[in-house]
């Protein structure tokens, strides 16, 4: 199952005393913890009435929406959080996190700013063990997680008296869906069609839209031309396979995909995901101008692999 946490008011309730515990842990000094905090507890606050500003109050907990400090304070509040639910997915007993496959990593969260998901199998048993690190959690943290707006999803299999026995112990709803996020659902074709409305407005572009793409030094806008640029993004992240092996999520593909094959050798499988598969169609850009550059040769395959430099020279 995926539990999806709505965090009350995640930036306003955040607790001070708990800010400066976390540097302190993570190995601030206490010149820098100072200056943080200083930053935090200097802000005022004064009250619109009728248009015009009325008094000034101090805060005593909460950070200022809008900093630029804001998010990665929160992210390093929330960081303990995170190791205390890794830290369960050590042991099986605990049915916390998901199996990413069947020789991968155990993935018990996945956080981005005030969004948290929480895996865990469904039972009763994982749902108290999920329900103990929350309690604990927000009681330090000094956040309040709204139980009505978050939801819990589960997999096709999970019998409909198990979900209503898990949403009784979690007093959480349960839904068919996880929900949507920032992400256009219509393709490049649609994302361009909304930045020709934007730039002409419904109806005929004086433009040829190709010119619009063009640098600004050459006479365009300079603007990104959507499928150019969703195919450099896949394409980074195909770089990222072949390159970053200590990365935490190209440690999990390699468990999945990659796990007898190498990058630029592996065929596209129907069980892969879409997203798998669109970063293989990627490799022709990086295919365009990579080259091994030939070591001791343990890690180059001899006959597939782009390691002859052109000749003669250009």
């Amino acid at each position: 199952m995926a539990l999806k946490l709505d965090l009350v008011k995640a930036y306003d309730l955040l607790d001070w005393n708990y800010i400066r515990a976390c540097f302190i842990k993570f190995g601030s000094n206490a010149n820098w913890c100072d200056r943080i905090m200083n930053s935090i507890s200097t802000a005022s606050f004064s009250i619109l009435l009728n248009g015009n500003p009325k008094g000034f109050f101090a805060p005593s907990r909460g950070i200022r929406q809008g900093d630029p400090l804001s998010p990665y304070l929160f992210i390093i509040c929330i960081e303990p959080f995170i190791r205390h639910l890794n830290k369960l997915t050590e042991s099986t007993r605990t049915q916390v996190g998901l199996l990413s496959s069947p020789h991968g990593y155990r993935i018990s969260n996945l956080v981005f700013a005030d969004d948290c998901l929480i895996f865990a199998k469904a039972t009763p048993a994982a749902s108290r063990k999920v329900l103990d690190v929350l309690a604990a959690f927000a009681k330090a943290f000094g956040l309040r997680i709204n139980f009505h707006k978050s939801t819990i999803y589960f997999s096709l299999k999970v019998q409909s008296h198990v979900k209503n026995n898990i949403s009784t112990v979690l007093q959480i709803q349960h839904r068919t869906t996880i929900g949507k996020y920032l992400v256009s659902p219509s393709g490049d074709q649609r994302d361009e069609q909304v930045l020709q409305e934007f730039l002409f407005g419904q109806g005929w572009s004086p433009v040829a839209w190709k010119e619009v793409c063009m640098p600004k030094d050459l006479g365009g806008v300079g603007v990104r031309m959507a499928n150019h640029f969703n195919l450099a993004a896949l394409a980074k992240l195909g770089w990222k396979c072949i390159t970053d092996h200590s990365n935490w999520w190209v440690k999990v593909v390699s468990q999945k995909y990659l796990r007898y094959e190498m990058f630029f050798s592996i065929q596209k499988e129907s069980n892969h995901s879409v997203a798998w598969k669109s970063i293989l169609d990627a490799r022709q850009v990086l295919c365009k101008g990579l080259r091994w550059v030939v070591g001791n040769g343990g890690s180059i395959p001899f006959w597939t692999s782009h390691w002859v430099l052109s000749f003669p020279p250009p």
